[in-house]
């Protein structure tokens, strides 16, 4: 048997994972080892529920309707050869893995905000092919594709809240723009999005068609290629967390709520010395966040196209 050491990044990523755990299970958001229960899946047929930012990102969406001042954008350059069947594909199985990806919100008739998951639904990648266009026009015209993706409004009804566009602006060059709303993904969404965009892809693309036996052509009984094993399903869900969340709305939770607060502001602090800070110029909102607008796709510099921070 080996003797196996850690190097010093793995004992630091150790390190991280415990005291990740331990912040989580301080929360009740995972076990802490002390009989402390975590966040479960739901039991099989537990109707499923909006968690209370699901319920506010919606009421804000309904005071102005038709905004996109939600919406997240995101574009990326992907150089080299690109099989943009695979893309779809892989796009189509990272919807069908996150189940929030793939759900809509509409009201009950007592008015209850109610998450409707859709089974495999079709997720459509259109691409824009601009190398007909002159090369110096090419970046402008992807930057106003993404643009206008990025500042078409969400339906949260009918709509998936997550769409995509490729830009092909050269036979190696590609632009791939994803659009979010707010109610699924939030910026630290982005990291667990695209790695699994990509382990996905590889999967379509290992061997080029070929499985693990080097049979061409070879595929699993879902008709996907079986050269590489498919990543394994997560074992919680968004749903399973407002599941979770509305269980601890209780009575005692919110009179503990209650007492901590009146203990806070009672008596009432005094008003603040300070004038309050001169306002500065309006903002407009067309995507995410003020302007300058996050959808207008910057020139680029890498792998991914970013907009200014607010």
């Amino acid at each position: 048997m080996s003797d196996h050491r850690p190097s010093p990044a793995e004992a630091l990523a150790a390190k991280k994972r415990e005291l990740l755990r331990r912040k989580l299970a301080e929360r009740g958001l995972a076990p802490s080892g002390t009989g402390r229960p975590g966040i479960a899946p739901r039991p099989d047929g537990a109707r499923p529920v909006a968690s209370s930012a699901q319920r506010r990102m919606w009421a804000l969406q309904q005071l102005t309707p038709g905004t996109a001042a939600y919406n997240l954008v995101i574009a990326f350059d992907l150089t080299g050869p690109l099989d943009a069947t695979a893309l779809r594909a892989a796009l189509g199985e990272v919807t069908d893995r996150h189940e929030i990806l793939r759900t809509v919100y509409r009201e009950d008739t007592d008015g209850a905000l109610t998450p409707r998951p859709l089974a495999r639904p079709a997720v459509e990648l259109p691409t824009h092919d601009l190398t007909g266009l002159p090369a110096a026009d090419r970046d402008r015209e992807a930057d106003r594709l993404a643009t206008e993706l990025g500042r078409r409004p969400f339906d949260l009804a009918t709509d998936l809240p997550l769409r995509a566009a490729l830009l092909r602006t050269a036979p190696d060059h590609h632009v791939l723009v994803l659009v979010a709303h707010h109610v699924a993904v939030d910026e630290g969404s982005w990291e667990i999005l695209l790695r699994d965009l990509a382990e996905h892809y590889r999967r379509h693309t290992a061997g080029d068609g070929q499985d693990a036996q080097g049979s061409p052509g070879s595929s699993d009984s879902s008709g996907r290629p079986a050269g590489l094993p498919a990543p394994e399903r997560p074992r919680l869900q968004y749903a399973d967390v407002a599941h979770w969340e509305q269980g601890r709305l209780t009575e005692e939770w919110a009179t503990r709520q209650l007492e901590y607060w009146r203990g806070r502001l009672d008596p009432w602090p005094p008003p603040s010395a300070t004038s309050p800070a001169p306002r500065g110029p309006r903002r407009s909102w067309c995507c995410s966040r003020p302007s300058p607008c996050c959808c207008t796709a910057a020139p680029a510099t890498g792998t991914s196209r970013s907009a200014p921070p607010p």
